[in-house]
């Protein structure tokens, strides 16, 4: 293992960069696109390509340079890491219905709800986009912060904060009828 005081001795060499940028610019399309097709969500995709190259930065010292076995490397770490974020997303998905399903129910008992306006937020919920609508439920109805949603789905605290706002947006148009 090298010291820190060697790390900013021995600086990274321009070789080193042009491979990499190499690298990138002849991988990234394709795994951009094997990623989506696991996925489908293109914001999630290019995220984790970003990863698979960031690993292949830090692992640069000891990864083989042997072209066909770091092709081999950069599509199984994104396959792995999209089956991951796979399993992830269903066991959320599973959290994010049980507790929508308990809204459900708590919200029938609320007395002050106008029952027009009850069904209507529960309709118009059900038809924000998936994304918005855990991104709505789990920070308004769960109590979550963005930060802890983020952390949790995997995204970024930016990408919440613009999914709670589509679906506000989509829930205040829906119910504008209610509130005039």
């Amino acid at each position: 293992m090298t010291s820190e005081h060697e790390a900013i001795n021995n600086p990274i060499r321009k070789e080193e960069i042009k491979h990499f940028k190499d690298l990138f610019e002849k991988y990234y399309d394709g795994l951009f696109r094997y990623g989506t097709s696991l996925i489908e969500d293109q914001e999630t995709a290019r995220g984790m390509v970003q990863e698979v190259f960031l690993k292949l930065w830090e692992r640069k010292d000891t990864l083989r340079h042997e072209e066909q076995k770091l092709k081999a490397y950069l599509f199984t770490t994104l396959h792995n890491q999209c089956l991951n974020r796979i399993r992830h997303q269903k066991v959320i998905q599973s959290f994010a219905s049980d507790r929508w399903h308990e809204w459900l129910q708590y919200r029938d008992q609320v007395p002050e709800f106008n029952p027009f306006v009850r069904e209507a937020l529960a309709a118009a919920i059900e038809e924000l986009p998936d994304r918005a609508r855990e991104c709505f439920c789990l920070t308004q109805l769960d109590g979550l912060s963005h930060k802890a949603v983020a952390k949790t789905l995997g995204l970024s605290e930016k990408t919440i904060e613009n999914q709670v706002r589509i679906a506000r947006k989509k829930l205040r148009k829906k119910l504008s009828a209610y509130y005039k």
